[in-house]
């Protein structure tokens, strides 16, 4: 939605519909007596002693009403009392200056309605003689509604981007404020294009500065410049809001520019808002870039500022840039679509790899490699197991010996006698003498026979005899036949022998 500038309806404007006893004063109001916050709008006010109301039709979402407030105390009642309502719903009444009176004071207001239709109204009762005093009413309107508004006057704030300062380090906010400028080297000017049939300048007369009368001009299209007089505050004086420092003559509606260049040498130029009849209600609609020894100021948001430097909402305006909406809603389509592509590639590659993995088999063991040798007849030999078949080995065991030992082995039938050269008169249990013997190798590796226990064979009578021999030289009772201990003989697979 665009941003749009705050409209001001005259109280004399044919859009307010007044009930009861009301009259219309043509006075500016001006003077001390009215206070600081300058003359009235458009020199006129509508007034009432009694009891009446008004009511006043708009498309938009923000409103406040002026006029001069001037209640007084009298018994311990306020006088006169208003309230209004949007809608028929109360918005209440912005509290008076008590025994003081006032241009230009917010009277009620309402800042949170939605961009609708709708209907203000205003109900007041005046007693002990007081008036009631309506001075105008401003609202921000709805952007669309610039072929249903006839004449409009729109408010222009000092921070709207079709207006250039230049240079733009010599205008400054005006001390204590952020949405009131004022220059005060001579030669520092500011122009604003805009589209309308005459402008106002409304500025301020501030304390704290040069206090002396300086002179500036004004120069409209093509025209010839004209003067007028800045002046500054008496001794003592306040600080002045709201006062219109000049007005150009009215000329056909159309685009325009307006240049204003401070002439110097003592009082500031300052600006508050412009006031440009038959205006753009668009904001910043006019604006247009300047050299590069001048710059827009900082632009504010769509609401215009109220008198005392405040915006119609209480609070000041903060700066800040012209939004770059194109870029924005660029980036955000871009980013979108970018996010877009790599969803769908992600996506992409995920079936793929679903699709990759199910057209491989699962995984099978490799064939049984080729037999590498004949299977031949057993000759009675030793047995392995199978090939791949795994062998526990148990832990070979030493049996101790007194002086020697004879141990025989059923291999055919033949007998062998081991000799007692072990140092260590140990015996191992897979039939030989020393652990790093080697050990005969398999001859073949399939179907072979699995082990057996065997028994042993007879002994012929020589080996009895040469056993008995060996036997006849050995201590203690050779009569015991020299064998090991009951289930101490392991078969390692490795070794030929049998050790019973």
């Amino acid at each position: 939605m665009s941003k749009t500038r705050w409209l001001v309806h005259d109280d004399d404007d044919a859009s307010i519909v007044y009930q009861g006893s009301w009259v219309i004063v043509q006075d500016s109001f001006s003077g001390s007596e009215y206070g600081s916050n300058g003359p009235t709008f458009g020199g006129s006010q509508h007034v009432t002693t009694g009891t009446a109301s008004f009511a006043f039709p708009f498309i938009g979402s923000q409103l406040r009403v002026y006029g001069t407030s001037n209640p007084r105390n009298a018994s311990g009642t306020l006088s006169p009392q208003w309230e209004c309502f949007v809608d028929g719903v109360s918005i209440g009444f912005d509290r008076p200056i008590a025994n003081a009176t006032q241009n230009n004071y917010g009277l009620c207001s309402t800042f949170n309605q939605t961009f609708a239709r709708h209907t203000l109204t205003l109900n007041v009762t005046a007693a002990d003689g007081r008036p009631f005093y309506v001075d105008s009413i401003r609202y921000l309107p709805l952007a669309n509604l610039t072929s249903e508004l006839d004449h409009p006057t729109v408010i222009v704030d000092q921070l709207d981007t079709s207006i250039t300062y230049t240079p733009a380090d010599q205008w400054q906010p005006v001390a204590g404020t952020e949405d009131v400028t004022l220059a005060l080297e001579p030669g520092s000017s500011m122009s604003v294009n805009f589209t309308g049939s005459k402008v106002t300048w409304m500025g301020w007369t501030p304390s704290g500065y040069p206090t002396g009368q300086s002179t500036a001009q004004y120069k409209l299209d093509d025209a010839a410049p004209v003067t007028f007089q800045l002046r500054g505050l008496g001794a003592g004086a306040t600080t002045q809001v709201n006062q219109p420092f000049f007005e150009t003559p009215t000329v056909e509606k159309g685009n325009h520019q307006l240049t204003v260049t401070h002439l110097g040498t003592s009082a500031p130029l300052v600006l508050d808002y412009l006031v440009v009849e038959d205006g753009d209600i668009i904001f910043g609609n006019t604006h247009t870039t300047s050299t590069s020894a001048s710059t827009s100021r900082p632009t504010a948001t769509s609401t215009t500022d109220t008198p005392g430097g405040s915006n119609a909402d209480g609070s000041t305006s903060s700066g800040g840039k012209k939004f770059p909406v194109g870029a924005v809603v660029g980036g955000a389509v871009g980013g979108l679509a970018a996010i877009t592509i790599l969803l769908f590639l992600v996506l992409f590659l995920r079936r793929r790899r679903a699709r990759l993995s199910k057209s491989i088999p699962p995984h099978s063991q490799p064939p049984s490699a080729p037999a590498m040798y004949q299977s031949v007849p057993s000759t009675g030999g030793p047995s392995y197991p199978p090939f791949g078949t795994p062998v526990i080995q148990e832990e070979s065991v030493l049996v101790p010996l007194s002086t020697g030992h004879a141990s025989t082995t059923s291999k055919g039938s033949h007998t062998h006698q081991h000799s007692l050269s072990n140092p260590n008169n140990y015996l191992y249990t897979d039939g030989s003498e020393y652990a790093h013997q080697p050990t005969p190798q398999p001859q073949r590796l399939e179907r072979l026979e699995p082990l057996r226990k065997k028994s042993p064979d007879p002994l012929p009578s020589a080996g009895l005899q040469s056993q008995n021999a060996f036997a006849a030289s050995v201590p203690g009772d050779a009569s015991e036949p020299l064998v090991p201990p009951s289930g101490r003989g392991i078969h390692i697979p490795n070794s030929p022998n049998v050790i019973y």
